[in-house]
């Protein structure tokens, strides 16, 4: 599996805990990763995503190492994390 760094979102399907396992492994530090994304942006995807975003929270305690956000695209929603520097 290789991991897709985000300059501009794209559309990926991969189980979060993949992505995590191997950003943990041999991710690079500060670059962000696309965990989801939604395939529209409307006030109904935002809110879903903030909800799926807040889902993610068990994670958050887990990997300390690892940064957690939700971004606003052109035209989608996405979260995405980053390995940070200890």
């Amino acid at each position: 599996m290789t991991l897709q760094y985000i300059k501009n979102p794209k559309i990926i399907t991969h189980t979060t805990k993949a992505i995590i396992k191997e950003l943990m492994s041999s991710g690079v530090p500060n670059e962000w990763v696309i965990v989801c994304t939604s395939t529209t942006k409307t006030a109904e995807e935002k809110l879903k995503f903030q909800e799926k975003a807040s889902g993610q929270r068990i994670y958050y305690s887990r990997y300390p190492e690892l940064e957690w956000a939700t971004h606003e695209g052109e035209s989608n929603y996405s979260i995405i994390v980053r390995k940070v520097k200890a």
